[in-house]
């Protein structure tokens, strides 16, 4: 495991850049000993002495500074003479180390631990490595020296050397209790003569340790040393994981050392930390890029190629250090947020320190009492770990917003258009957004973890869960929204955890049935929404109900271990969908939390079953540091949550515009005859049909009262009191309506007549647990016996469909226009009066395809074995050259667009055979091809348009006739102007999954670009010759 977990440092290929902040190098040795720790779930070892000179502290830390002025005075007045008789040696210059007995004893019986300092904001502390070499391949640890300093202060060894001819006063020297740390390159190096340039704290580091020439030759004369720099800002208060994090109130938890229940023991970044010299020569990091290292240079600058994470550094063959690897950390802590090995030591460091006991209430939930939830508990909820500081977990359903299981917590969330919905925007930028709007809602409730996005793309057009899935019926638009939707809520704090893994394609017998599939379609259509999330750094992937090939998915050792944690490399952790583990080995099969708890986690069961119960700790660790979800909680669960969980009002003016704007930007004008949208001013209308709900057509089996709106049923059910219906939000923008018309076709047909439009409204339901029992509006009947009865000198009539998925639409051939928004939230009407009105011009595209009938979709399996004999053909790819009502990707506007191309595109392209990569890279490696398309508005309203690209493999390939590769939204365009898009196209999107492997399809290939699949407006052939 030691092996593997070097080689998945940095899995990704990081691209260059400085540092990140607070970086300390940590010894290989320190490294293996806490994966060995992990591997064998052995206890922390106990404490050895001498490993810990904070610790042993006796001295005040004020008296200190006098001790080392008069130390250094000494220094001064003795070496100058010695100094300029004898020439620079490896020999001669490791004498000018401070002995560690020479150094004054601390005056305190309170110990300084390095970790209980504030965090440096930024990465210019001085660093151990700043200290000279000794002629050896041993580092000079920090624990070797008796001094209460931390890594943050400012060490002895880095003052000004007696060779220069320029001293700092030791009154320049911070205070070993200030977090203002002088920076290694304000102060003359001790193996030069020469002083390097003063550096302002706030400029980032990187450039000069890494240009591609020899150290600079030394002077006789060195220049007059630089000003030292400003004093940095004061840090905002914060402290390390190890030490506990900061209160909602703002007092950090006792530290370690202050906490008696476990045998005492230095945190990880602490114990391992060393100061590296280096003796010049070539950095060469895994990107493949070299950089040349200068005499005693920050060991962890040196690694800035790879974002000072880690590296393999070659060095002079004949040098102390040739050979030797260092793994440059973060210290753990709760400001931490970026996802990659950092997160992984982190958690090293802590699982670490973790009994046994400790560690398998990381894996397994508590809160539920059989199937009822307890009161100030979460959906789902991981109880803190006081000795360490870790909070608790505290997991909620998000379907459609913060799921209200109360109904105190009625008012208090937004209720956001449902996944569907986003996913008909065609729109990253609002799919973020949206992330982002969530992540701070969920925080505001006191939850740090996000049950969503749920991503899996549509096989059943039947499925109850069709309107959470974000993908549609497309795997490359569920990849794109997914990332963005990750990033958002975990740029907030809060751990995002994509689900269903996998294959969760209906809920009939979905606790029982198995979904039989190949290789090549799992990888091609079904993984690619949770590739993208894996590449966003998702913190968590919860399994599904369902089994796959056979095996249940949660305890599936090849879609979990083999194909997530492998070859897709997530580095997060695994959950289980509530009540879906179904035995103690699915823990050595790929799951590490059970949820909600149901005992086949308990400890005594997992030892039986040979799980390492602490590497599942360390990944739970892992993903919620990556995701920064452990910072600042809100409330520990059993405790403090009853204020933020049933009190507190996360909803704001910005979100409840943010709901509006996307719904809006979800409406899908389907058809638009006789210039019957938008509705004229003055114009009188007649409202049919539903157009007084104001839900989603609710499920029988729901009972709310009809002055609330809902979503979805089940983990979806969030419900708002800000919703109007169609005829109130009509009414309120002072539109002229009829009344509505009794009950009827006769009695619609007559006020049809007298009004100037008609809009019949229709809706259907959806919820977790059940399939629709089928793909018609329940006002099915209606529409189509109205469309029927109408004459060509009749009003024209307009549907308003509010569509939990896919809708068989017979009729659409006897309806004026038509208009489709998936389930809209507590904007419903709002929204809809938005678009009828032309406030807002239609952007929205189709997910999936609307059937004319329901004869040619797949329906939900009865059968326990289900086959998914259709490959790579599913859902619009199905249907190629079928007649439907409106196909994949379709959206019309209230103005018009022209296509052309901005840049011809080439004729012919060699990429090497390798570009296409390995599995779980969503976009593999190579440059990408950029189509420049320039859309014109041609119309006479401003609108925005989403240009698709399609692309059609050699006939050897074996793909459908057409897929989707990429797409882009334009900005608002108005009348006549024009926006030049780039629609990106990589070596993986013209690849097939064969073999284990991508494979680069060789030949011709047709480049499709339009509205939509079936509107395809540019058309471009290339060649593709795979090389090397």
């Amino acid at each position: 495991m030691r092996a593997a977990a070097q080689e998945s440092l940095n899995p990704r290929g990081a691209r260059t850049r400085p540092p990140p902040r607070g970086f300390r190098p940590v010894a290989p040795a320190a490294l293996d000993e806490a994966l060995e720790m992990i591997d064998g779930a052995a206890p922390p070892p106990p404490h050895r002495s001498g490993t810990s000179f904070a610790r042993s502290c006796g001295f005040k830390a004020h008296c200190l500074l006098a001790l080392l002025g008069a130390a250094l005075l000494a220094l001064l007045l003795l070496e100058p003479a010695r100094a300029r008789a004898e020439p620079l040696s490896a020999a001669n210059t490791a004498s000018l180390a401070p002995s560690p007995s020479s150094l004054p004893l601390p005056l305190s019986s309170e110990a300084i631990h390095p970790s209980s300092l504030p965090l440096p904001l930024s990465s210019e502390a001085v660093h151990p490595s700043s200290l000279p070499s000794l002629p050896s391949s041993e580092a000079i640890h920090p624990s070797s020296l008796p001094s209460p300093l931390s890594s943050n202060v400012t060490h002895p060894s880095s003052l000004a050397s007696p060779l220069a001819s320029n001293v700092t006063q030791p009154s320049a020297v911070p205070s070993p209790l200030s977090s203002e740390a002088t920076h290694p390159s304000a102060v003359p190096s001790p193996l030069s003569s020469e002083a390097p340039p003063a550096t302002h704290p706030s400029t980032p580091r990187g450039g000069a340790p890494f240009a591609s020439h020899a150290p600079p030759p030394r002077r006789s004369h060195p220049p007059p040393p630089p000003p030292l720099p400003p004093p940095p800002p004061p840090s905002p208060p914060h402290t390390e994981l190890a030490q506990g994090y900061l209160s909602s109130a703002g007092a950090p938890t006792p530290p370690l050392s202050a906490r008696p229940a476990a045998p005492p023991r230095l945190n990880l970044v602490e114990e391992a930390a060393a100061g590296v010299g280096v003796w010049g020569g070539s950095c060469t990091c895994p990107d493949g890029q070299q950089y040349q290292v200068g005499d005693h240079a920050d060991f962890c600058a040196t690694l800035a190629c790879v974002g000072g994470v880690s590296g393999e550094c070659q060095r002079d063959a004949t040098g102390p250090w040739a050979g030797r690897r260092v793994v440059c950390a973060a210290p753990p802590g709760p400001l931490w947020r970026r996802w990659g090995e950092s997160a992984q030591l982190a958690a090293a460091a802590v699982a670490a320190e973790l009994t046994v006991e400790e560690a398998a209430s990381l894996v397994q939930g508590v809160g539920w009492e059989g199937y009822a939830l307890r009161e100030g508990y979460y959906v789902g909820s991981i109880g803190a770990i006081d000795r360490l500081g870790l909070p608790s977990i505290n997991m909620q359903d998000a379907a459609a917003g913060f799921r209200t299981l109360d109904d105190r917590q009625v008012g208090e969330v937004t209720s956001w258009p449902c996944a569907l919905a986003l996913a008909a925007t065609w729109d990253p930028r609002l799919s973020r957004e949206l992330g982002h709007a969530l992540g701070r809602e969920f925080r505001a409730k006191g939850s740090n973890v996000i049950l969503g996005p749920s991503v899996n793309v549509h096989r059943v057009a039947h499925n109850g869960r069709n309107a959470e899935y974000l993908s549609g019926e497309e795997p490359s638009l569920g990849a794109v929204l997914t990332a963005e939707y990750v990033r958002g809520v975990q740029a907030e704090g809060v751990a995002a955890v994509v689900k269903h893994f996998v294959l969760n394609s209906q809920e009939t017998n979905r606790n029982t049935q198995s979904s039989d599939i190949d290789d090549r379609t799992l990888w091609e259509v079904y993984y690619p929404p949770f590739v993208a999330a894996v590449e966003a750094g998702v913190a968590s992937v919860m399994c599904g109900y369902n089994r796959v090939n056979g095996q249940h998915a949660c305890g599936n050792h090849k879609i979990l271990v083999e194909d997530l944690k492998g070859r897709m490399g997530f580095e997060g952790w695994v959950m289980s969908d509530w009540w879906a583990v179904h035995a103690s080995s699915a823990a050595s099969h790929g799951v590490d939390q059970e949820m909600p708890g149901t005992g086949y986690f308990a400890p005594p069961k997992l030892l039986a079953a040979g799980a390492d119960v602490r590497a599942m700790a360390r990944r739970v660790l892992a993903g919620m540091f990556g995701a920064a979800a452990y910072a600042q909680p809100e409330c520990s669960v059993g405790r403090d949550c009853w204020a933020p969980l049933y009190a507190a009002d996360a909803t704001s003016a910005a979100h409840d515009a943010l709901a509006r704007r996307l719904a809006a930007s979800s409406a899908v004008l389907l058809k638009n005859e006789r210039r019957a949208l938008p509705l004229r001013a003055g114009a009188t209308v007649a409202l049919l049909g539903a157009c007084d709900a104001r839900h989603g057509m609710a499920p029988s089996s729901s009972a709310w009262d009809a002055a609330d709106y809902y979503v979805i049923g089940g983990s979806g059910r969030v419900i708002s009191r800000k919703a109007r219906s169609v005829r109130q939000a009509l009414a309120a923008r002072g539109v002229r309506l009829l009344p509505a018309p009794a009950a009827g076709v006769p009695a619609a047909l007559a006020a049809l007549r007298r009004a100037d439009v008609g809009v019949v409204c229709g809706g259907g339901a959806t919820r977790e647990g059940a399939d629709r029992p089928s793909l018609r509006l329940d006002q099915d009947d209606f529409i189509r016996t109205l469309a029927a009865a109408t004459r060509p000198a009749d009003p024209p009539l307009v549907v308003a469909a509010f569509c939990p998925g896919a809708v068989a639409m017979e009729w659409h051939g006897g309806v004026a226009a038509a208009v489709a928004i998936f389930l809209a939230g507590q904007a419903h009407g709002d929204a809809w009066a938005d678009v009828l009105l032309g406030d807002v011009n239609p952007s929205g595209k189709l997910p999936l395809t609307f059937p004319l009938d329901e004869r040619h979709v797949v329906r939900p399996c009865a059968a326990e074995r289900c086959a998914y004999a259709e490959g790579l053909a599913v859902g619009w790819r199905a249907l190629h050259g079928k007649r439907v009502a409106f196909p994949f990707g379709h959206g019309m506007s209230y103005t018009a667009f022209n296509y052309s191309w901005a840049a011809p595109p080439p004729r012919g392209l060699a990429v090497p055979r390798a570009a296409a990569g390995r599995g779980g890279v969503a976009r593999g490696g190579g440059e990408a091809l950029s189509l420049a398309v320039r859309v014109r508005n041609v119309g006479g309203a401003s609108g925005a348009e989403v240009a698709q690209l399609y692309v059609a493999f050699p006939p050897a390939a074996g793909e459908p006739p057409l897929v989707l590769r990429a797409f882009a939204k334009t900005a608002l365009l108005p009348p006549g102007e024009a926006g030049v898009v780039s629609l990106r196209l990589w070596p993986r999107d013209l690849a097939v999954w064969s073999a284990g492997a991508w494979t680069l399809a060789e030949g011709h290939f047709g480049l499709r670009v339009g509205a939509s699949s079936r509107d395809i407006r540019l058309s471009h052939d290339l060649h593709l010759e795979a090389v090397g």
